[in-house]
């Protein structure tokens, strides 16, 4: 008997040969105490578990008596999972997922948009219940169709990142939503990933980059359903920002972590430096330049990435939500508004103008001389062109609070309860398109 615990977040064999006296002959930890693990499915030679927040944690049972972990998929708020012939059937608060689980590294196969707490398969077809009962085909794993339904049941976003065709929406209560941008007068979501607490988001070539709460998560984006590459497990990430293949990571108490992210599947440290709560992290040849609550914008030499040093910093802000670089200039987003920071000495880096019109700013990006700045009260476009007198563009206001930008031509991309498509260039800003 094999058995999954919610009180001691173990997987527990159990050897029922002499019913009367169950002896426990293997055991291993499959949760943290922040996690809950929900449901098995177990193999002749696996245990698969769906968790809570670890997503689908795949055990080898070959020797009951010795259990060992051999992969992970992440896709958090699982409900259960069911397996068959290599191919595992997960089930979260939105879809049903498919993944190849013939190897050590899961792959992403297909999903269809339900809602069920329980997953079981039959040949081809597989029947999910939730509040009633929706059956799929699922003979072409990648493209599962809907058969049919008996009484089916009836957040604010963080960080927005576009490539091509698609545009990244991350926040707390999904880790991603793959939106359609083809057409930008309307946007359409491609697909959801559950999570919990997705911070930031970013696309280098063909591969995502999403931090969350636990950790970093590498994703494969030739396709917008995206396939899982390799995990790093770390603790209250904050901040991300990937140049060729070192990933830099802010994160709230164990400062900033320089990882080796070639190798998706096997991402390593190469540096460390000590610094709280890391709200921003950009890189600019071989700086790092860091905003924290605590110690304001910080400049860290990576020269030598196994050994970052401090080269100067600046304690003049309140928040320093966000930080971008533009030749000798920083921008830091910060709660009075946008700072302008001169740091062409950068052992001694100096504020040189502020744009007061962007109170409780929570990101910036900068295109030639103007900057983009999302705020508590909407979006400004301010002309930086003498960094001493920033001065207001243009302006769209917001009930909701406009947080990560990403801007590609004329576009800026950005996220709040849910995203906004807003025309940029031409001097003035054109009403926005919300997307859900």
């Amino acid at each position: 008997v094999y058995n999954s615990s919610n009180a001691s977040r173990d997987l527990n064999i159990i050897d029922f040969g002499a019913p009367s006296s169950p002896v426990l002959i293997g055991s291993v930890e499959v949760a943290s105490a922040a996690n809950i693990p929900l449901n098995l499915f177990v193999t002749d030679t696996a245990a698969y578990v769906a968790t809570l927040l670890d997503g689908l944690l795949i055990f080898d049972v070959t020797d009951p008596s010795s259990p060992s972990f051999t992969a992970v998929y992440d896709n958090r708020f699982l409900r259960d999972v069911f397996v068959s012939n290599n191919t595992a059937y997960l089930t979260d608060t939105s879809n049903t997922v498919i993944v190849d689980v013939s190897t050590d590294t899961p792959l992403f196969l297909g999903t269809i948009d339900t809602t069920g707490a329980r997953v079981e398969v039959v040949g081809t077809t597989a029947y999910i219940a939730g509040g009633g009962i929706k059956m799929l085909d699922v003979s072409t794993p990648s493209s599962p169709v809907l058969l049919g339904a008996f009484n089916p049941p009836g957040g604010a976003a963080m960080d927005v990142a576009v490539s091509g065709n698609y545009a990244y929406l991350v926040g707390s209560r999904t880790t991603m939503q793959v939106m359609d941008i083809s057409d930008p007068s309307s946007p359409k979501p491609v697909y959801v990933l559950q999570s919990v607490d997705a911070r930031a988001v970013q696309v280098v070539g063909s591969t995502l980059y999403m931090i969350y709460r636990y950790g970093l998560v590498v994703y494969d984006a030739t396709t917008p359903y995206l396939r899982q590459l390799g995990f790093f497990s770390a603790r209250n990430v904050l901040s991300l920002h990937v140049v060729g293949t070192t990933a830099y990571i802010g994160m709230h108490s164990d400062g900033l972590q320089l990882l080796d992210v070639s190798k998706p599947s096997a991402i390593t440290v190469v540096g460390t430096y000590s610094l709280w709560r890391i709200t921003s992290v950009f890189v600019s040849g071989t700086t790092v330049y860091a905003t924290s609550t605590l110690k304001g914008l910080q400049l860290i030499d990576v020269k030598t990435p196994s050994s970052p040093t401090l080269i100067g910093g600046l304690l003049s802000f309140r928040s320093a939500a966000a930080v971008t670089v533009r030749g000798t200039t920083a921008y830091v987003a910060d709660l009075p508004g946008l700072y302008v920071v001169d740091v062409s000495t950068l052992s001694a880096p100096t504020v040189v103008g502020l744009f007061k019109g962007s109170a409780s700013a929570k990101d910036v990006k900068v295109v030639g001389d103007t900057a983009v700045v999302s705020s508590g009260s909407g979006l400004q476009l301010v002309d930086v062109s003498n960094p001493s007198t920033p001065t207001l563009i243009d302006e769209h206001s917001s009930t909701s609070p406009y947080k990560g930008i990403a801007v590609v031509g004329n576009r800026a991309y950005v996220a709040e309860v849910g995203m906004s498509v807003i025309e940029v260039w031409n001097g003035t800003l054109a009403p926005p398109t919300e997307a859900p």
